[in-house]
């Protein structure tokens, strides 16, 4: 498993992972959820506390 903590400018916004299966996940944190309500990071990534998963790299982080 690899991981990488997303930063949206000094704030920690989620943390992506890479599982051992090939399968990509990302979390918004806890408490960027809860201070920046209206600041998402993608708008195919709405803020939530929900998991997000995919078979593929979310098309925003491919590249960066």
């Amino acid at each position: 498993m690899r991981q990488a903590i997303i930063k949206y400018g000094d704030e920690t916004a989620g943390i992506l992972k890479e599982e051992d299966n090939g399968v990509y996940d990302f979390q918004y944190d806890k408490n960027y959820v809860e201070q920046y309500s209206e600041q998402f990071i993608s708008f195919d990534i709405p803020l939530t506390n929900l998991l997000y998963q995919n078979k593929q790299l979310f098309p925003f982080f491919d590249g960066l």
